[in-house]
């Protein structure tokens, strides 16, 4: 039986809402700032690894947005990048120490 049978959200599906709430999460911090900064143009792609590879959940995506918009880094992009991977650096850690891995 596929997932969309069952009622459940496909692969596509998926990575499109998180890309699109990531998206609008960062808008509306681009907007508070009163200056435009976009993300690079392969920012689907990398959200994507993020998800399906590390499983960062989309709460520690949203939650990284806030922090690099709140910082004061020249390039919020490369700031939100440093704290996502800060994240799946320190949920691995922790992983290992619990005896599991992400």
């Amino acid at each position: 039986m596929s997932e969309q049978a069952e009622g459940r959200p496909s692969g596509v599906e998926l990575r499109d809402a998180y890309c699109d709430a990531f998206l609008l999460e960062w808008i509306a911090w681009e907007k508070d700032a009163g200056f435009p900064f976009r993300v690079p143009s392969d920012v689907e792609k990398q959200l994507e690894k993020w998800r399906v590879v590390y499983r960062v959940p989309l709460e520690q995506i949203i939650e990284a947005v806030g922090i690099a918009w709140a910082s004061t880094a020249d390039d919020p992009w490369l700031y939100f990048c440093g704290v996502v991977w800060n994240k799946i650096r320190q949920a691995t850690a922790a992983g290992f120490e619990s005896g599991r891995v992400l």
